[in-house]
């Protein structure tokens, strides 16, 4: 049996480009945290401790600037009512002898799995608080070894960034004004062996509930849980009647791990001048795996950015992505928001001022959580060329000296079986 397929070669393909949010329950416990003081120092990164009089314009703490990087350890599971259900099928074994409609049994496995998300700020403003965010699935829980899985953008303002951050002057007036259904109290919360003023908000139905806890000092998201339970599905009882069984329940959870300002050496360039009056870049390329045995028949893929918004230091952008399956399938496509900053690794760009200031074999950014690596490798002709080094894949970038445009990108994944290769060259800006 051949281990890769055109349609498996597809799904890796896409999970290298859309977004995977993993939020969920844990069945492992992230790595030990260094030893910690009082507060949130450790969290951090740094001695400095953040103040309230730390702030930016908005209130908005100093900590969250662009180059700052979010790292939580999240999990997810999905765990069935019922060991079987029963679907419509005009082919299966079982009939309704009411109606006369066939039916087929689909067996029904448990789920899940855990990692990092990484939320990765690229621009700072009261009107517009920019990220990047990455998602690793940890596919070795013993060494706790991390494998990309997708990235997409995230949106918000001084008053909130998604669940991750609440301005902390909302935060400190949210206890009198809870919406129906909502419970909220002041607690005291340990995490990481430090203690924390914190403000917990559960809102709970009859089919789950969420919860949410905040740092009442920083307004940060410190651990958050959801349970939800979906709608019944058929199953047969003990004599062979179709009947209502349980549904799955979705079972998360999420948990702060560090806060840490990546040192970016073009972090505080202006986005490049060709950036506001592009409104779409292109890319084509393909993607294959090769075997022991040898190469498996490559694929097309095309990517495309629709720029949308460009202000505050941020573009926000559209992907759409478009992968050949082959068989005389039609093409698979997706889509997913990006936001890109100058504030960035393995983005867009990268402002053309910043690449005549590197050297060769410049260490960027060496990740102590999953253990990612980016380097600048050098000039080669026109290019300037940056590997990102995972435990399990290499990404290599080419960036044009002269706009800092991406020009290329090309992924390398391993695993037990081989190796799966992702190829993508510009094509044209309009």
């Amino acid at each position: 049996m051949i281990p890769f397929s055109p349609m498996s070669l597809c799904k890796v393909a896409g999970s290298l480009l859309m977004i995977f949010t993993l939020s969920g329950w844990a069945w492992a416990q992230p790595p030990a945290a260094e030893p910690a003081r009082k507060g949130t120092a450790n969290l951090f990164g740094n001695d400095d401790e953040p103040t309230q009089n730390e702030e930016q314009a908005g209130g908005i703490p100093d900590f969250l600037r662009p180059g700052a990087r979010l790292t939580y350890f999240e999990g997810s599971s999905v765990v069935q009512g019922v060991n079987t259900q029963v679907v419509p099928d005009d082919k299966g074994n079982l009939m309704d002898p009411l109606t006369g409609k066939r039916y087929r049994q689909d067996d029904m496995k448990n789920s899940g799995g855990v990692g990092y998300a990484q939320i990765n700020i690229v621009a700072v403003d009261p009107e517009l608080i920019a990220a990047d965010a990455r998602s690793f699935l940890i596919i070795d829980l013993k060494s706790h070894t991390c494998s990309a899985t997708s990235v997409a953008g995230l949106t918000g303002n001084g008053d909130e960034l998604g669940m991750y951050w609440i301005n902390p002057a909302r935060l400190a007036n949210m206890d009198q004004q809870a919406e129906r259904g909502e419970r909220i109290n002041r607690v005291q919360y340990t995490l990481n062996n430090n203690t924390y003023d914190a403000l917990s908000i559960v809102s709970a139905s009859n089919a789950g509930y969420v919860s949410r806890i905040y740092d009442l000092k920083t307004g940060l998201l410190l651990a958050s849980s959801s349970s939800d339970t979906g709608q019944n599905v058929n199953t047969l009882d003990k004599n062979n009647t179709i009947t209502p069984g349980a549904g799955s329940s979705y079972i998360s959870h999420s948990r702060l791990v560090s806060v840490r300002q990546v040192d970016i050496p073009w972090a505080e360039e202006r986005l490049p001048r060709w950036v506001k009056a592009v409104r779409q870049i292109d890319y084509q390329g393909g993607y294959t795996a090769i075997l022991q045995g040898g190469a498996l028949p490559g694929y097309g893929m095309a990517v495309s950015f629709s720029i949308g918004q460009v202000s505050h230091g941020c573009m926000q952008a559209r992907m759409m992505t478009r992968t050949e399956i082959g068989n005389g399938l039609p093409p698979q496509e997706s889509t997913v928001d990006r936001c890109f900053g100058s504030a960035m690794l393995a983005g867009l760009w990268v402002p053309p001022d910043a690449l005549q200031q590197l050297n060769p074999n410049q260490l960027i950014d060496n990740d102590p959580i999953t253990r990612f690596r980016t380097t600048f490798v050098g000039v080669q002709g026109q290019s300037a060329i940056f590997v990102e080094q995972g435990p399990a894949e290499t990404t290599q970038t080419a960036y044009d000296l002269q706009s800092g445009v991406l020009q290329r990108i090309q992924t390398r994944r391993r695993n037990a079986t081989g190796e799966f290769q992702v190829q993508l060259q510009l094509v044209g800006q309009q």
